[in-house]
């Protein structure tokens, strides 16, 4: 009966998690629609993540906290925050104004962002540092922290993974959005990252690499017990998730619709509505 019960509940979990997927997809659509432009793609390769965590990660309750590298996906949290019933829907009217907190760049002011990130690859090491601080003081509280491909290719972003398995933290626990785009374009054309499991495994780190739209998998990798060191979930995504008319942009980074593009993309996006 217990199985059974608990079952249910992973089901239950999974379905949350896809429809709220689903929602912050359809939050950065309209976003994107009002303002004339947003970082959408973003919040289209990240959805799953953000909704995983959310849900079945983050313990708010003992005091855990969420720390987003690439401030660019803040779409993507005033999303899940709408989702979760913390921010009110018509906060994303505001989004990009100026003197408002939905910055399209978040910082620390902004619902959902615990630090301004500043230029990219700063948020892991934030997180490692809270994480540490924390340990030091008892504190039992996780920090969740997500990153992207492109900071890959800054040199902060590997010292932070060595401090990581060098102070043999496991009170923490990181995301990398792997959807192979930046600003310049393809990651693998710009400045190549991979093998990027074998790399970040090399410093004796615990590396999962996944389908960042794969929800059984999400689960696993943020409940499955932790290791003698930090976990590193290699998310491999696609920018274009749910919306495939965007797949053949040259330039996904920011996404402005062209005439009569949304229409098309808004039928795409709600045919894959869960049901």
């Amino acid at each position: 009966m217990t199985s059974t019960i608990m079952g249910d509940q992973v089901q239950r979990d999974q379905m949350r998690i896809a429809r709220m997927a689903w929602g912050i997809r359809r939050h950065a659509f309209d976003v994107t629609v009002r303002a004339n432009g947003c970082y959408l793609g973003q919040a289209l390769s990240a959805a799953e993540l953000f909704a995983a965590i959310h849900t079945v990660g983050l313990d708010r309750s003992r005091g855990d906290m969420f720390v987003l590298s690439p401030a660019h996906y803040s779409i993507a949290v005033y999303a899940t925050l709408v989702e979760l019933g913390e921010l009110p829907v018509a906060a994303l009217e505001e989004f990009g104004k100026d003197g408002s907190p939905i910055e399209m760049i978040g910082g620390h002011d902004s619902p959902g962002m615990e630090f301004t990130t500043g230029s990219l690859a700063q948020g892991l090491s934030q997180g490692i540092g809270v994480a540490l601080g924390r340990r030091l003081r008892g504190n039992a509280a996780h920090v969740w922290v997500m990153i992207s491909d492109g900071e890959l290719e800054e040199g902060q972003t590997w010292e932070a993974f060595m401090s990581l398995a060098h102070y043999g933290l496991t009170n923490i626990t990181v995301f990398l959005d792997n959807n192979d785009s930046q600003v310049d374009g393809s990651p693998t054309k710009v400045m190549g990252v991979e093998p990027i499991h074998d790399r970040i495994a090399a410093f004796g780190l615990d590396v999962r690499r996944i389908d960042g739209h794969d929800v059984k998998a999400l689960m696993a990798a943020i409940q499955d017990p932790p290791g003698a060191t930090a976990r590193v979930v290699v998310c491999d995504t696609d920018i274009a998730r749910g919306i495939p008319c965007l797949a053949n942009r040259e330039h996904p980074h920011w996404i402005r619709f062209r005439p009569g593009e949304a229409e098309v993309a808004l039928a795409e996006l709600l045919a894959g509505e869960p049901v």
